[in-house]
């Protein structure tokens, strides 16, 4: 019978690991504290080259640990009333969430604001510089929008309540000075020649602190806020213009105002000309810079007047393209826009595209509504003429929409 063999590696770790537990069972309480502590040492050191101080001076354990919590806590937030405080203003958290306006529109150093429901005039007065210096844009000048736009020519009802003391306005307006006070003079631009009398009106509408240039989609609106409107709402419908394919097109803008679909449609769609009808004077102006500061002054023609009228009358029957932008309604304008257009093959018949803007409820209702503003302007005789496109631009009022009917005659 062949006797058994032992490995002699099965034995030496078993004598090892006896020894080991006899180590633990006597030893135990003094070693393990040690071990815990070496551990808590690794994990708060550095990876790297640098080693775990042991001495005096370095991280104990505990302070391994207060690192580790300091990572995990969230910082503190940030509220609009500590920025305010920190800009040198004493307010409550409260006053600023009831009186700081929630409703404005920046207007590169001019900002325009509407009061919260239950706040006067007055209580925002004494504030108004803290909101300004709030806002992460540089305004100079708070307006207060007190009355909205009043009649037929839109005119701001507006009150300045702050003006920053010194030089105002950014790059921007600044552009634009020097452009109005040396370049203007004495030159011709782009075919476009102007005189020592419309230079030195021109100069004057850039003097105001109420005078602001905004840029949109790198078109520049530069207005009074003061004497003109501008509505931020319409942006898509003014991105709509710049999109626009119009090559050798005549184009009447029955409603131009400050440009606001006159200038991106005459910058890129490639027209031949825009004839800008419009009643307000003090918007002409501004129309007029605008076409020169961004290069189109020899596309436009401006005339001020009432488009029901004379105003206009040479163009009837010539035009590829009408724009009537004018809210809240223009049907009663439908006639005079048709009648620019250019006359079809059948007697009375008109070819071209009117952008008319009306307001509608859902868009499901606003289809059959344009449709029977122009047929009831234009008579029976034009159904079956035409087609319609439309787009939906903003909010007017509760369950009230702006939308622009794109209506194409063939």
């Amino acid at each position: 019978m062949r006797s058994k063999r032992y490995n002699p590696y099965a034995l030496l770790a078993a004598v090892v690991v006896a020894i080991v537990l006899f180590l633990l069972k006597r030893l135990g309480p003094v070693i393990i504290p040690v071990l815990k502590d070496v551990l808590l040492r690794l994990r708060g050191g550095s990876s790297g080259s640098k080693k775990v101080c042991a001495n005096k001076g370095g991280p104990s354990a505990n302070d391994a640990t207060e690192n580790e919590k300091k990572k995990k806590a969230p910082k503190p937030k940030v509220t609009l009333g500590d920025n305010v405080r920190k800009l040198g203003f004493d307010l409550t958290d409260d006053v600023i969430q009831r009186v700081f306006p929630r409703r404005y529109e920046l207007h590169d150093h001019v900002v325009v604001v509407k009061m919260n429901n239950g706040v006067e005039l007055s209580d925002f007065l004494p504030l108004a510089a803290a909101f300004a210096a709030s806002l992460h844009h540089s305004v100079d000048v708070v307006v207060a929008d007190t009355e909205g736009i009043a009649g037929e020519l839109r005119k701001p009802v507006h009150s300045v309540v702050y003006k920053k003391d010194g030089p105002i306005g950014g790059t921007q307006l600044r552009l634009v000075h020097k452009y109005v006070t040396k370049r203007f003079k004495g030159k011709t631009i782009l075919g476009d020649s102007i005189d020592e009398d419309e230079v030195q009106s021109l100069e004057r509408l850039v003097e105001s602190p109420t005078f602001t240039v905004h840029v949109e989609n790198d078109v520049k609106y530069c207005f009074d806020v003061m004497r003109v409107m501008f509505c931020s709402g319409n942006t898509t419908e003014r991105m709509h213009f710049s999109e626009v394919h119009a090559p050798g097109e005549r184009v009447v803008d029955m409603f131009s105002g400050i440009g606001y679909f006159t200038l991106p449609l005459a910058m890129r769609g490639g027209v031949k000309e825009i004839i800008a009808l419009e009643k307000n004077p003090d918007s002409c102006w501004y129309l007029r810079l605008n076409t020169l500061i961004n290069g189109v002054g020899d596309k436009v023609k401006i005339f001020n007047g009432d488009n029901r009228v004379e105003t206009g009358k040479t163009y009837e029957g010539q035009c590829d393209r009408v724009l009537m932008g004018y809210i809240p309604t223009c049907e009663e304008f439908l006639p005079r826009a048709y009648s620019f257009l250019r006359k079809g093959s059948k007697p009375n018949s008109r070819v071209g595209v009117i952008h008319y803007h009306f307001n509608s409820g859902e868009k499901k209702e606003a289809h059959s509504c344009a449709y029977g503003h122009v047929v009831a302007q234009l008579g029976e005789d034009v159904a079956g003429t035409f087609t319609i496109e439309l787009r939906q631009v903003k909010s007017y009022s509760p369950r009230t929409w702006h939308y622009v009917a794109d209506v194409a005659f063939s």
